[in-house]
């Protein structure tokens, strides 16, 4: 069974060049078919078998400046500091929501009952 579908074939040689999952053999089969009939894929395989080589060996190259991880250090710690603040901020108001709740619930008589536990509902 031969690949007649051009991207099936791109397809199937992302997956092999990429390394993220292995091809059955006969999807194997397949691919190594249709390249040998087709000039394009054959063309289209080389050029991404040299892009993702170039891509691996480029990478491990890259490096950051040390200005650029001390300006990043200094942001990072300033934004912690700023959350700190705001978290410091925020605590008061936090609190005082929770004790006007807490009074609320105090100074509220239950349903049929004044503020000294008596029973104030009228019986016809």
């Amino acid at each position: 069974m031969s690949v007649t579908n051009h991207s099936d074939a791109f397809d199937l040689m992302l997956k092999v060049k990429a390394r993220t999952e292995e091809l059955s053999d006969e999807q194997r089969q397949r691919l190594d078919s249709h390249l040998s009939e087709c000039d394009d894929c054959s063309v289209q395989q080389d050029a991404l078998s040299d892009t993702i080589r170039d891509i691996r060996t480029s990478s491990f190259s890259i490096t950051a400046s040390s200005n650029l991880v001390r300006a990043t250090q200094v942001r990072v710690r300033a934004r912690a500091w700023e959350l700190r603040q705001q978290k410091n901020t925020m605590r008061p108001l936090s609190l005082s929501c929770l004790l006007a709740f807490a009074w609320a619930l105090v100074s509220i008589p239950s349903s049929g009952r004044d503020s000294s536990g008596l029973d104030t509902r009228t019986t016809s």
